[in-house]
């Protein structure tokens, strides 16, 4: 069970997000939307909690997203483009609009881009905007790749989630994050491998791996790789 607490200011991280978990048995730290988030175990004070902190904020400074935007920025992905401008007549706001392949986000002269609260509208809307258009730009090749493989699951579907990228059911049907259409093409193949894999194999076992790896025309060690230092461009 998750029982929320309050936020905690730490001095170097800033609010932090604590979650007190009846089950854990450790800390556990990660950025999630330019926050720190912070389960702990049960039953922990504040001033421990500050303690861990401490001792964790030169590694989670070491890893926090380095994520910007600003004005007349462009970002390519593979097939599609986001345009990010500022805007005046809605300031307080951020106005989305997608054509064909190109998605014009307007940014509220209010908002702070260089901050944290900034930065986190901004990519919240590139994720509303990659839902919208994750259908027509992910379905359609995941099912030609699979065909050109040789295997058929039972259905394809969008997932809202961005730190799952993929999973297979057992009723052989296939979900794909959103988060997707900010990969480059060989890295949208990759999950895609992945989880066609899970097909033949549920299990990561070394079967698996050699299955996936020869889907990727050997480049599966490559691929996951590239995925861990790939720089994302919204906040995950």
């Amino acid at each position: 069970m998750i029982l929320s607490r309050c936020n905690i200011r730490h001095d170097v991280l800033g609010d932090v997000c604590v979650s007190e978990r009846s089950d854990a048995r450790r800390f556990i730290a990660r950025w999630r939307d330019g926050v720190v988030h912070l389960t702990v175990p049960s039953g922990v004070v504040d001033r421990e909690i500050l303690d861990v902190l401490d001792r964790l904020a030169p590694r989670l400074m070491s890893k926090r997203p380095a994520v910007s935007y600003y004005d007349d920025m462009v970002i390519a992905l593979d097939g599609f483009v986001f345009e990010i401008k500022s805007q005046s007549h809605r300031p307080a706001s951020i106005l989305a609009t997608v054509k064909e392949d190109r998605a014009y986000l307007e940014v509220g002269t209010d908002i702070d881009m260089s901050s944290d609260k900034g930065r986190c509208m901004v990519s919240s809307m590139m994720c509303r905007v990659a839902a919208k258009v994750a259908p027509r730009m992910l379905l359609p090749a995941a099912a030609e790749l699979a065909r050109r493989l040789g295997v058929e699951p039972a259905s394809w579907h969008i997932m809202s989630g961005y730190r799952t990228l993929g999973k297979c059911t057992s009723a052989r049907s296939i979900h794909l994050s959103h988060a997707l259409v900010f990969l480059p093409r060989e890295l949208r193949d990759y999950i895609i491998c992945h989880e066609l894999a899970h097909l033949t194999y549920m299990c990561h076992s070394r079967r698996f791996h050699e299955l996936c790896d020869r889907y990727c025309g050997g480049r599966e060690a490559a691929c996951i790789a590239a995925l861990k230092s790939y720089r994302w461009p919204i906040l995950r």
